[in-house]
């Protein structure tokens, strides 16, 4: 008898050690916690109350900004989110998030599938290249970390929340001032460029590779030099820095871009180990670095470049 359940006792311990080896079940909340790369991520959505939710709500898909892409989105660390305010913050997870859980092997090949956000009311464009998938200009460094909730990706970069149009993206852009002179002016020019003119169709996406104002000052467009420009000028300016459709510098390849001028293109080059792109006019043997990427607007994106395109 003794000997009997000596057996069942060591059955039963075994068991259960058994059980306490086992992976136990993980939340989103646990998956990020517990792993290095997401300490600046778990510090932001603890500044913005969502803790819970994270451990609670069920069925989503959160790509989750790593601690390099923050730092590569211009956070420092930590205290440099929470400077910001809560709502904002708040808002910024919220468009990282999408309500149906989805592994990569599930999302469609192809660019830049539209899809709603955790709040409903912003839209992040989806694509899969090769495999990998990004969601705006992000890319999935860290797939299919699953949870009981969802699953995480992790991310290389911070999605922008986008806030206006084109048109007020740029505007509110102190680096592009001179570039936004030379739009306003354009479009109030008349007669105006039947192609220039389309920019006015709120249907229309573009995106727009801009000359900061150190670049127009170099090319001498100066406000003054702007408002002094034959409208023909300022038009094939114009037109040279402008394309259709929605150009994201992550899932942007080496090649030639068609721009809104009659045609003609740019050549762009992307660095495969800094993925920095440049871009070459046609008339100019100097290289435009692209030095602020993916501003995002509801209609557009614009891309800050250090140098005129020449066509």
């Amino acid at each position: 008898m003794r000997k009997f359940t000596a057996i069942i006792a060591l059955i039963l311990t075994t068991m259960l050690g058994c059980r306490r080896d086992e992976p136990q079940p993980k939340s989103i909340s646990d998956v990020l916690v517990q792993d290095e790369d997401f300490s600046i991520l778990n510090a932001a959505i603890s500044y913005a109350g969502l803790t819970d939710a994270f451990k609670t709500s069920y069925g989503f898909t959160f790509f989750a900004p790593t601690n390099a892409a923050f730092k590569a989105s211009g956070f420092a660390d930590a205290s440099a989110v929470t400077t910001l305010p809560v709502g904002q913050v708040r808002s910024i997870i919220q468009y990282h998030l999408l309500r149906k859980k989805t592994l990569v092997k599930d999302f469609a090949a192809g660019l830049n599938y539209p899809t709603k956000t955790f709040s409903d009311t912003s839209t992040a464009y989806l694509s899969k290249l090769d495999g990998v998938v990004f969601i705006n200009n992000s890319r999935a460094v860290k797939a299919d970390l699953e949870a009981t909730n969802g699953v995480v990706h992790g991310v290389d970069r911070v999605l922008s929340v986008p806030t206006g149009d084109w048109n007020a993206t740029i505007r509110n852009n102190p680096e592009l001032s001179l570039a936004w002179a030379a739009l306003d002016r354009a479009l109030k020019l008349m007669p105006i460029n039947p192609l220039l003119g389309q920019l006015n169709n709120r249907q229309e996406v573009f995106s727009f590779f801009l000359p900061n104002n150190k670049a127009m000052e170099a090319a001498g467009l100066s406000k003054t030099a702007i408002d002094r420009l034959p409208a023909a000028t300022l038009n094939s300016f114009l037109l040279y820095h402008i394309t259709r459709g929605r150009y994201f510098t992550g899932t942007l390849g080496t090649s030639n871009l068609s721009m809104l001028d009659s045609g003609r293109s740019v050549a762009v080059t992307v660095v495969p180990a800094t993925k920095a792109v440049t871009l070459k006019g046609s008339g100019s043997a100097a290289l435009a670095n692209v030095v602020q990427t993916d501003l995002m607007a509801t209609n557009g994106i614009i891309h800050v470049i250090d140098r005129v395109l020449v066509p």
